[in-house]
């Protein structure tokens, strides 16, 4: 992979080959979805089945628990995910049967009753002493609504963060005079055009699916919560929508200034248009920074909404890294192939390589990292995070490390596997597997409890797989309104010139 700055630019058009690839994407995407939705009625009427009598058991304990809290002056405020055991009989953690099979646990105040079934389902329920007597919420058990509405979350949230990974790179490389990564900077320019796109398909899914996803949205739950109402001022409509609209419009509206100012730069030339995009750049990053922890906290950890933690936008940063990165080496090598980025040489992909390595390494960081803090401190409030994830997705909570870790970590060690385009393109397909699987871990658990089965995985793939698409052609149509290398940029010389240096 040679350097060829001196060919001639070629100037890109979408053809046939590029839609039938986008447009065979969306239709694998459509069948998987449709696929899972078939398989899904298959389980509907297990589903029905179990919840009738469960049903009329929270009917009958209703008055009994409520009650027995208000003699105790407790209440409870963990979430009652409802899971299926293997007589087909819906259990709810923390209610009556609980109290007869539970072995108590005092922690400053806060009483823990844990109990599994003979079905082998795990409960638990939580009361604090100094809370008044409440009435005690109920959820359903997840229906087909809220399993193609937590599919559809997951596929908008993972391309919505590749989009805005492309700005924030940009931004982070003329902060930094970053030159290395010029010849594939017009690709990434591209991004912010979808930023717009899946902030709409997130805020239509939170109004079509919300109180599905979310427990804070279900209507009266802040009445029969506490903690749910202590967080009544992050957690509404209001403030979803309006750091929604103010943060992805002001990150779509810097990503456009910067490639208003990168065409500008192919006309004029000079630094004026560099360093007014570096002006641009200083100015995202800090809206970045502490605008995705909100993003982070208010769209995906407030699935699980009783539970907590301070690096969980790290976590979701790292692996917003691993995904843009490995998107945008897969975008760039097609194209390089097709010939329209001939200055990106073996140098920039080794870069590329070392960029999936090093963050996939950083996202394994903060996932320990997280749950060493959490497996320490041993506080309900946190622990039950992982003992659902554990209890109900074990396959798949250890696959997790696996792929997104273990993995690419020896895959991508050797210095080879990192400067060839087919070695590091098979090591990305996996890493992708493993950034669905970690945003699948993120939120079907805490949405669906125990009723994310194979087919819910598979509905979260199809619709993953379209809107995917509809990125592709955002991107692409976005690459022929400029050359595909930005050759007046200051640094383009420089990148030409690049040595990994090893």
């Amino acid at each position: 992979m040679a350097n060829h700055a001196s060919e001639e630019l070629k100037s890109f058009r979408m053809d046939s080959n590029h839609t039938k690839g986008i447009g065979m994407l969306a239709a694998i995407g459509a069948v998987l979805f449709v696929l899972g939705i078939a398989l899904s009625f298959v389980k509907l009427d297990t589903d029905a089945e179990a919840a009738a009598p469960h049903e009329e058991k929270v009917g009958a304990e209703e008055h009994k628990e409520h009650g027995d809290a208000s003699k105790g002056k407790m209440a409870h405020y963990a979430s009652a995910q409802h899971e299926a055991t293997a007589g087909g009989e819906a259990k709810a953690e923390g209610h009556g049967e609980a109290h007869a099979e539970a072995h108590a646990a005092h922690h400053g105040g806060v009483q823990i009753y844990d109990s599994i079934s003979e079905g082998g389902t795990w409960r638990r329920a939580q009361w604090h002493e100094d809370q008044a007597a409440e009435a005690h919420h109920e959820r359903a058990v997840p229906g087909l609504k809220a399993k193609i509405g937590v599919s559809l979350m997951i596929a908008a949230y993972l391309w919505f963060a590749v989009a805005l990974f492309g700005v924030f790179f940009i931004a982070v490389c003329y902060t930094a005079n970053a030159g290395w990564y010029v010849p594939i900077k017009r690709v990434m320019e591209n991004y912010y055009r979808f930023i717009p796109i899946g902030a709409a398909m997130m805020l239509a899914v939170a109004f079509l699916f919300g109180s599905d996803i979310y427990q804070w949205l279900v209507p009266g739950i802040a009445d029969h919560d506490s903690l749910i109402r202590h967080k009544g001022a992050f957690l509404n409509w209001a403030f979803l929508i309006g750091t929604g609209v103010f943060l992805t419009s002001t990150w779509a509206f810097c990503g456009h200034l910067l490639k208003a100012n990168s065409k500008k730069e192919d006309v004029e030339g000079g630094l004026v248009n560099y360093m007014k995009s570096k002006v641009v750049s200083v100015a995202f990053l800090p809206l970045f920074g502490f605008g995705f922890s909100f993003f982070a906290f208010l769209w995906i950890m407030s699935v699980d909404p009783h539970w907590f933690s301070t690096i969980f936008a790290v976590y979701c940063f790292a692996g917003l890294f691993v995904s843009g990165m490995t998107i945008t080496m897969f975008i760039t090598t097609g194209l390089k192939r097709e010939g329209y980025l001939p200055s990106f040489g073996a140098d920039q992909l080794h870069d590329v390589g070392k960029f999936m390595f090093a963050f996939s390494v950083f996202w394994a960081y903060i996932w320990v990292s997280q749950y060493l803090l959490i497996w320490y401190a041993n506080i309900p409030e946190e622990t039950i995070y992982y003992y659902n994830r554990f209890q109900d997705y074990k396959v798949l909570f250890a696959l997790n490390v696996v792929i997104n870790f273990i993995f690419p970590f020896i895959a991508l060690m050797p210095r080879e596997a990192k400067r060839k385009i087919e070695s590091l393109r098979s090591v990305g397909r996996v890493m992708l597997f493993g950034r669905f699987l970690d945003a699948f871990l993120l939120m079907v658990p805490g949405a669906l409890g125990a009723a994310g089965g194979f087919h819910v995985m598979m509905i979260a793939a199809g619709a993953t797989c379209m809107v995917g698409s509809i990125f592709l052609f955002v991107v692409y149509k976005g690459l022929e309104d400029a050359p595909t290398e930005a050759r007046k940029h200051p640094f383009f010389e420089e990148s030409l010139h690049h040595d990994t240096g090893v």
